[in-house]
């Protein structure tokens, strides 16, 4: 087994095509093109980059709504904790002489990108790649397509022609020939990996809760709170987009919701404690003032017994 070079892979894919089509205009350049050996070049040392086709949502009901079945995203923000399945904009096309090996770019795992279902493509495959795509770290990443590297395929020869080849294996079985997934396909993925975003979202909704319950006016806002989910509720039933999107929509919100239901009862914890110290110097001046009044009646009538005692006595006389 012999892994292709940079010459070799230019080959392959500019005559053979094994890798086609290329992104931007490159594949109208002529294979002596320097270009092709300069960094920006999607063939490398002894590599070629895959680049991101279509995106799909999991959760997207419809083959007419976007990011669903045969209508992926051309462009996606992929938030933290979410996960979508991406086609590759390049089709692979192997002869039965040739394998391949597909590792994720470092320039997605130093975003926090993990791409999985990574692997080897067997001799006789052809058509384009389909990965899942989870974001593990703490921002959002976007992705547009032609545009964004999404695997990195090295190619190899194989010592000996394999026998039969995936395209004769498969060959009338209807597998391993659609180049797009189908709607269980995608909604065999969860839009929220390992839910861990729906857990972080129901331990802040319990621990609000919590503090709501063991404090005064925690109805009020419970009752708010659930007033103004009501009302993104209702305005995204009233409006024309995806069923998926109102779902990401309204789950960001709650999301949010549960953080300002947080702070609400935190101020509201610290309003009482605020209230607490006016009253306790409330109460504090008041003894003062009582004291220092009871000092002042206390002063007034002894005044007037020294006043009445020091008064000359009238005497009449008969």
């Amino acid at each position: 087994m012999v892994m292709l070079s940079d010459k070799t892979l230019l080959t392959q894919v500019l005559v053979n095509k094994a890798v086609h089509p290329l992104p931007g205009d490159w594949g109208q350049k002529a294979p002596n093109d320097e270009a092709w050996f300069s960094k920006d070049s999607p063939v490398q040392p002894s590599s070629i980059d895959l680049h991101v086709g279509y995106i799909y949502v999991p959760g997207t009901k419809g083959p007419c709504r976007m990011g669903g079945e045969r209508n992926g995203h051309t462009s996606y923000e992929l938030s933290p904790g979410h996960s979508v399945i991406v086609s590759t904009f390049e089709r692979v096309t192997l002869s039965g002489q040739f394998g391949g090996l597909v590792f994720p770019p470092s320039r997605l795992s130093s975003k926090g990108i993990l791409v999985a279902n990574i692997g080897h493509i067997d001799p006789g495959h052809s058509g384009p790649l389909r990965f899942t795509i989870i974001n593990m770290g703490a921002r959002p990443v976007s992705f547009v397509r032609e545009k964004d590297a999404v695997g990195t395929l090295m190619l190899f020869e194989l010592d000996s022609e394999s026998s039969r080849p995936l395209s004769t294996r498969f060959a009338g079985t209807g597998e391993k020939t659609r180049d797009e997934p189908n709607a269980e396909e995608i909604d065999a993925l969860a839009l929220y990996f390992a839910g861990i975003e729906e857990r972080v979202r129901e331990v802040a909704l319990r621990q609000a809760n919590r503090r709501v319950r063991n404090i005064a006016g925690g109805a009020f806002i419970v009752s708010l709170f659930v007033s103004v989910l009501l009302g993104y509720v209702g305005l995204m039933l009233t409006t024309g987009s995806s069923l998926a999107q109102k779902q990401f929509y309204l789950e960001e919100k709650l999301f949010d919701l549960s953080k300002e239901n947080i702070s609400l009862v935190n101020r509201l914890e610290q309003a009482n404690r605020d209230i607490e110290d006016v009253r306790a110097k409330l109460n504090q001046n008041f003894s003062e003032i009582r004291g220092r009044a009871d000092g002042r009646d206390r002063k007034l009538e002894a005044d007037d017994l020294t006043e009445e005692t020091s008064m000359p006595v009238t005497r009449t006389e008969n």
